[in-house]
């Protein structure tokens, strides 16, 4: 808000204007609450269960992470010619995460794990 100063300045100075309250027009949710991913009424669903990567495919994802810090690290300290070093990186990394990609396919397509789960206590009380 604006108004023109009392000693006839031709600039204006600025008032923060009155705070009032407003009245509180929404009114509070009701009902059962919803967790995203979940509909009304309904539980949640259980991820899909998969095996877990094995040692091989672990290992090969290890390898094909440090492989491009390890040969510029090389090349930085004169260890090996430099594009020799990349050269062999990109190849490497080619390959390594070829590999990774075929064995994470066909671990996604194998039957899940047998689970063994305890039935629950006799005193258990839910």
């Amino acid at each position: 808000m604006t108004q023109p100063r009392q000693d006839g300045d031709a600039e204006s100075s600025w008032q923060q204007p009155p705070f009032v309250p407003e009245q509180e027009s929404a009114q509070a949710a009701t009902g059962e609450v919803v967790v995203p991913g979940q509909f009304a009424g309904q539980g949640l669903e259980p991820a899909e269960e998969r095996r877990p990567p094995s040692v091989l495919e672990s290992t090969i994802n290890v390898v094909n992470g440090v492989l491009w810090p390890v040969l510029i690290g090389l090349a930085i300290f004169s260890i090996g010619n430099w594009w020799l070093n990349i050269f062999i990186a990109i190849v490497a990394s080619s390959l390594l995460g070829g590999i990774a990609t075929e064995l994470k396919r066909r671990r996604k397509y194998l039957p899940p794990p047998d689970r063994k789960y305890l039935p629950p206590a006799q005193d258990d009380l839910r």
